[in-house]
């Protein structure tokens, strides 16, 4: 996955706004329980990340966006985010990212995101 994200990335020098469930946490602080992630689980993603110069956006709400649904071996994880590049701070953009209770559809939290341009840039 983070290949193909990269190779869609690398020539982007656009404004970038990427978000969804990347079925991965980018520290040891994103997951509650269970086993702890590797060094080598974390490497790609934030790899990736850096590569493309991808910034977490800032969030409300949940912190941790996915549950496992299971009594015996319970487990939180910050799988859901909201990422965007540089190319995206220099146009002027902003943006936020709420992130409500997971409900009875889906073990994921269902997410809203807000984009504002700054006067400041114009």
């Amino acid at each position: 996955m983070w290949e193909k994200l990269s190779k869609l990335g690398q020539p982007m020098n656009m404004p970038w706004l990427i978000l969804g469930d990347f079925n991965c946490v980018k520290s040891p602080t994103e997951k509650q329980l269970g086993a702890t992630p590797t060094w080598y689980e974390l490497k790609d993603f934030a790899d990736c990340c850096i590569s493309l110069g991808l910034n977490d956006a800032p969030t409300t709400g949940c912190y941790f966006t996915w549950y496992s649904n299971s009594e015996s071996n319970p487990l939180w994880c910050k799988l859901d985010r909201v990422l965007f590049n540089n190319e995206w701070l220099e146009a002027g953009l902003l943006c936020n990212a709420h992130f409500s209770l997971p409900g009875c559809l889906s073990d994921h939290s269902p997410g809203i995101v807000s984009i504002l341009i700054s006067l400041l840039s114009a």
